[in-house]
């Protein structure tokens, strides 16, 4: 383990603050872009701690054989290398590091555990983790990394670039859409740059979604979207409050049999680059359950951040 400066008191905030965050690096393609979106993140939102770590897979013959040709496989086992290797990353990517605590680590053994390990040795506030547009395990570990972390998680894709115009929170009107509407407004208090707040919600009309064309369904859509919007007053006024005016408010039918497929579609046609999504209650079995919506959503989505408030 390796650190850097000396850690400060917490700050002050009516918006959000991150007393200590974990990030995954790969050391590979990703980490520069989950560096830099980092380094954008941590100049809007006021963080104490970051904790860099890359774990080395391992299984039992590979391990074995390393072990016992220590001395020709150096550069693959050698510790102090590879946490050098990631403090040149971040020394090039992430200018704000002199005002955070910084430490970095190596770990062996299974990415999830490890990372679950110092999720709760560590108690953080939020976990980062880059996600790379061409491989599925990436995506795999993610998710459940995302169910199992006792904080927020921010998934980064590679392509993602270091900016908030358009904050995106679909809801369903429920406890955990509270949640990230409250964590979007906290986030955009304090952005340096206004922005703007989309809350959307997708309806379905049931069965009757099976007559998407048919002219004598639009009656039955319009009374729809005027009990969705009845519904918006009374979840924004319990949200937002005072800052309801500065929440757009969107509904969009489901297209197809598809929830997350319609509001990966409307993200984007409306060029959003952040989005806040909910998650569901934790349970001491499962530890943290997400709804299929935000599942599905993170399968699709390759290109927009992704912050997952529980």
């Amino acid at each position: 383990m390796k650190s850097h400066t000396q850690p400060t008191s917490p700050v002050s905030s009516s918006g959000l603050e991150i007393n200590q965050s974990l990030i995954g690096l790969e050391l590979g393609p990703t980490d520069a872009g989950l560096i830099r979106y980092l380094d954008f993140f941590s100049n809007q939102v006021p963080f104490n701690a970051a904790y860099f770590v890359h774990v080395q897979p391992s299984s039992g013959l590979l391990h074995s054989f390393l072990e016992q040709n220590k001395e020709s496989f150096q550069g693959a086992v050698d510790r102090d290398r590879l946490i050098n290797v990631m403090e040149q990353k971040v020394i090039q990517d992430m200018t704000s590091r002199k005002e955070v605590y910084v430490e970095y680590d190596v770990r062996e053994g299974d990415p999830l555990e490890q990372l679950m390990q110092l999720d709760e040795e560590l108690k953080t506030d939020l976990v980062l983790i880059g996600q790379r547009t061409d491989r599925r395990s990436a995506a795999i570990l993610a998710k459940n990394l995302i169910r199992q972390s006792r904080g927020n998680a921010l998934i980064v894709p590679q392509e993602a670039q270091p900016a908030i115009s358009t904050i995106l929170v679909p809801v369903d009107f429920s406890p955990n859409s509270i949640k990230a509407l409250q964590t979007a407004i906290a986030l955009h208090r304090q952005l340096k740059q206004p922005a703007r707040i989309l809350c959307l919600n997708v309806y379905t009309l049931g069965e009757f979604s099976l007559l998407p064309d048919d002219p004598a369904m639009q009656p039955a859509e319009a009374v729809f979207e005027d009990t969705i919007r009845v519904g918006f007053a009374a979840f924004l006024n319990t949200a937002a409050g005072d800052y309801q005016e500065h929440v757009d408010i969107v509904i969009k039918k489901k297209m197809g049999n598809s929830v997350a497929k319609t509001i990966q579609e409307y993200a984007e046609e409306e060029q959003i680059d952040f989005m806040v999504v909910g998650a569901k209650g934790h349970s001491k079995v499962h530890l943290m359950l997400m709804g299929s919506v935000t599942e599905e959503l993170l399968d699709r989505n390759r290109t927009i951040p992704t912050l997952v408030v529980k």
